[in-house]
């Protein structure tokens, strides 16, 4: 069977995707009333806002089914707070209408540095949506000077475009231990080093993108994404809040209760080796009861409907009466055949069967 290409798949997904997520609430509806992308409430012409996502391959969208990552929940958003905005960037991923980006999956922060001058120069962005150090802490490449090549990078940007307002994110946690430390001592230093920026640069905590909300160890999956695009959002809001009279909150996905989440597995193909296979699947906030030590808890866990395979005892022979046929000795040394009632317990065997339960997600 032939091989679908990248792009052909993207198309093949988009719309169930963007179904999915609209399902979600996490994609605030887009009303026919709503002012196109380059005007402003009150149909007063006006130049859309230049965003620039900048940053490595969670910018670019793996992990996404559309490759869209954040970036199109984020547009749909700021079009419902009837702010006019075009994403900018050499880079173009994903199905949504606006695909331009500065996402470079596996590029470090001395990487991005390198070629951010020339891009900034081009695209002139009035926004710079800045997160990167993923790969520096995942390739271990100088951790402990990661911090300050961020700064550096910050500065380069505040130099190219004065008047820009750039938000900075923590990054994204991550499921192996000591990569996880490793993040986790990086993220601890960027709110001291924003803090010193100016008033145009602005913190953005990711860090909660993690667990279940991550597609592997390291990127996200939709519904991961559609976090990162309220966080986004979020601090957008703070600063052009003011610009436009109509700012929705919208939908958080933080308080969600249905999530459709995906899993990157790894299967056996014949002839040895293996491949990669994506296991998406509904996952529903539930209570769950516990007893520890004598004190009962409920707390909310995400699960999913899954067919497993349990054992159980069977009763192979069921208890029973039966007789026991023995000779008994007389007085007179005579024998006499007798039967004896005796009672026999079942016998038991253990079976498998399938059956469908609620398990933790």
């Amino acid at each position: 069977m032939a091989r679908r290409s990248p792009l052909r798949r993207v198309v093949l997904v988009g719309s169930l995707a963007a179904g999915l997520l609209a399902a979600l609430g996490a994609l605030p509806a887009t009303s026919a009333a709503a002012p196109a992308a380059g005007a402003r409430l009150g149909g007063a012409a006006a130049k859309p806002l230049r965003i620039m996502p900048l940053g490595d391959s969670i910018t670019y969208g793996i992990g996404s089914l559309t490759v869209d990552g954040y970036r199109e929940q984020l547009r749909r958003r700021l079009v419902a707070a009837h702010l006019g905005v075009d994403f900018v960037g050499s880079q173009a991923a994903g199905s949504g209408p606006d695909r331009e980006n500065e996402g470079h999956p596996g590029w470090t922060i001395q990487q991005i540095a390198a070629r951010a001058g020339r891009w900034l120069a081009a695209e002139r962005p009035d926004v710079v949506l800045l997160q990167i150090g993923t790969n520096d802490m995942a390739r271990r490449v100088d951790v402990a000077g990661a911090p300050a090549r961020l700064s550096a990078l910050i500065d380069q940007i505040r130099a190219a475009r004065p008047a820009a307002q750039i938000f900075v994110a923590k990054i994204p946690s991550a499921t192996v231990p000591g990569y996880q430390a490793r993040i986790t001592a990086f993220n601890a230093a960027i709110p001291r080093l924003v803090a010193g920026k100016g008033p145009r640069v602005h913190l953005v905590d990711q860090s909660s993108i993690d667990g279940i909300d991550l597609r592997d160890s390291v990127h996200p999956h939709d519904f991961g994404y559609a976090k990162m695009a309220f966080n986004w959002y979020l601090a957008l809001r703070k600063v052009y809040g003011a610009t436009a009279p109509v700012w929705p909150r919208g939908t958080d996905p933080y308080r969600a209760t249905t999530a459709h989440r995906c899993l990157l597995t790894k299967v056996p193909i014949p002839g040895g080796g293996k491949r990669n296979r994506i296991d998406c699947a509904w996952t529903y906030l539930r209570p769950v009861t516990s007893t520890v030590d004598g004190v009962t808890r409920t707390r909310q866990v995400w699960q999913v409907r899954r067919t497993v395979v349990e054992k159980y005892r069977a009763v192979d022979v069921p208890a029973h009466d039966a007789y026991l046929v023995t000779r008994v000795k007389r007085a007179d040394g005579t024998y006499v055949i007798k039967r004896i009632k005796v009672h026999v317990a079942a016998t038991y065997v253990t079976r498998t069967r399938r059956v469908t339960r609620w398990v933790a997600y």
